[in-house]
């Protein structure tokens, strides 16, 4: 299954694969176009997604209680 979202930033479609089964899952996802990061949260219930929220990833703390450092990605467009 793969989530289809759009960025918090520019609004582009940006397709996630998702090859999790998990009933809930957060993470960052940086965005191809503008760079930014996205936090993404979503719910399943039967392989249905029945909650996504997509918000600014720049001051995610993660489920550590820690402040996670971006990810440092080769953009060729930054």
């Amino acid at each position: 299954m793969a989530l289809t979202i759009d960025c918090f930033f520019c609004y582009e479609k940006i397709v996630i694969p998702n090859e999790e089964e998990f009933s809930y899952s957060e993470f960052i996802w940086d965005c191809d176009v503008c760079c930014n990061p996205n936090l993404i949260k979503y719910q399943l219930k039967n392989e249905e997604i029945t909650n996504l929220e997509v918000t600014s990833g720049n001051e995610w703390n993660g489920k550590n209680g820690y402040k996670q450092k971006r990810r440092i990605d080769l953009c060729l467009w930054c």
